[in-house]
């Protein structure tokens, strides 16, 4: 793969995923800001574009084994390791934020706000991934149903998956921009000496969120949407005119 002007971001990590380390290391967001050029990025951040485009020749010889599954497979792998990794610390992180809230708000101020910025974070991401689980993506693999079965189909209620794409898409900025606040709040989410134990550990596991997060929202981004409103116009454009609605439609 060759870096141009016009390379994006979202195009880099498409292409190997282990890439996403130089922009961990550069401060670029990957996942939400995946659309932009890298030029754009370095230009706007002030970074030196031939700098980085250095740094990523290691990653630019195996393309990324997420890019050749199938939707139906992508969806299992984000359900079962994403939205069940969400499932699981959304609570426990909460718990543990509103033990240090309760206990050592006075001394550490800044835990007001984290909890207020979490809380809502968590609320957003439970009903984002409900959205996702019982409309997106059963539709994104009964599309794969009907490509596979050469069936006809009929477009759903919401009209086409640009619809619903483009609210995951702003729900997926929302997240990441709560995300950045709690990094800034936690300042980059060092521990000091002086915190509890329960106070270090949710900043840990504030950081584990955080990165898990951004894989998260760069397979759906990057990957699996751009995926399935190819498929849908592959499918739309093959099934002209529309003939009997087969099985596959919602």
């Amino acid at each position: 793969m060759e870096i141009t002007t016009k390379t994006t971001i979202s195009e880099i990590v498409r292409f190997n995923f282990k890439s996403v380390e130089v922009f961990e290391k550069y401060g670029i967001d990957f996942c939400c800001g995946g659309k932009k050029t890298l030029a754009s990025v370095c230009e706007t951040k002030n970074l030196n574009f031939e700098d980085i485009q250095n740094d990523l020749k290691n990653f630019l010889f195996v393309n990324d084994i997420f890019s050749e599954w199938d939707e139906r497979f992508l969806i299992d792998y984000i359900v079962n390791v994403h939205h069940s990794f969400l499932k699981k610390e959304l609570p426990v992180i909460q718990e543990r934020i509103d033990k240090v809230y309760m206990k050592h708000s006075e001394k550490y101020p800044e835990i007001i706000k984290i909890k207020e910025v979490f809380t809502g974070l968590k609320k957003e991401l439970e009903d984002h991934t409900n959205k996702e689980e019982t409309i997106l993506f059963p539709y994104i693999k009964k599309l794969r149903d009907c490509a596979d079965t050469n069936s006809d189909f009929q477009l759903p209620p919401f009209g086409t998956i640009d619809n619903p794409i483009k609210v995951m898409e702003r729900e997926h900025t929302d997240a990441g921009n709560a995300l950045e606040e709690l990094k800034a709040l936690t300042k980059n989410f060092k521990i000091e000496d002086s915190y509890c134990n329960t106070h270090g550990v949710t900043y840990k596991e504030l950081e584990n969120l955080y990165k898990d997060l951004h894989i998260h929202i760069h397979l759906e981004n990057n990957i699996l949407f751009p995926k399935a409103i190819a498929l849908e116009n592959e499918l739309t454009n093959k099934n002209k005119p529309q003939q009997e609605v087969c099985s596959c439609s919602l």
